[in-house]
């Protein structure tokens, strides 16, 4: 592995190329206040600062989330490239309910990584992971233009279950 977590961390991987891990909170303030230190410490480079700070996204509202309570699924997750040792991704969540067991995902991977399945792996790691902790419906909103999300997701299973200019998805436990 090309970086060092605590024992009791989350990383998600998929054996190959692609690791999936959701940021403490000191690491998203070194992210958002000293880049070349966070590249250093988590050794990596973040080659995805271009959808972290795209207001049309959902991500930059995490760097100033201070409910350490609700860790991991209020802070922000990197998809990285073990090949690339690259930030190539972002991924949260949103409208988790604990009494319907559901959650929403976002996800987003850097215009230079598209087209190389970093979406479609961290997107099944991330629900294989939900599922096995106490989640039994995951939810994905994307817009009808946006074809590679929507294909990503129809290759992980979600069913459309709204249409409009914005396709709401849902992928239900098995």
């Amino acid at each position: 592995m090309i970086f060092i977590k605590e024992d009791d961390a989350i990383c998600l991987n998929d054996g190959e190329n692609i690791v999936v891990f959701p940021l403490i909170f000191d690491e998203i303030d070194l992210l958002k206040n000293d880049i070349i230190y966070f590249e250093n410490y988590i050794n990596l480079k973040v080659d995805a600062l271009d959808i972290l700070y795209d207001n049309n996204l959902k991500f930059s509202s995490l760097l100033n989330s201070t409910n350490r309570s609700e860790f991991p699924l209020k802070t922000l997750w990197v998809v990285v490239s073990i090949l690339d040792k690259s930030i190539v991704g972002f991924m949260s969540f949103e409208n988790y309910n604990k009494e319907n067991k559901s959650i929403e995902v976002n996800f987003a991977i850097s215009k230079n990584y598209r087209r190389r399945g970093y979406a479609s792996t961290a997107i099944s790691l991330i629900c294989d992971w939900l599922f096995d902790n106490n989640i039994d419906v995951i939810f994905a909103n994307v817009e009808k233009r946006n074809e590679l999300a929507n294909k990503v997701l129809i290759n992980n299973n979600f069913k459309v279950c709204k249409k409009g200019d914005l396709f709401i998805y849902k992928k239900d436990k098995l």
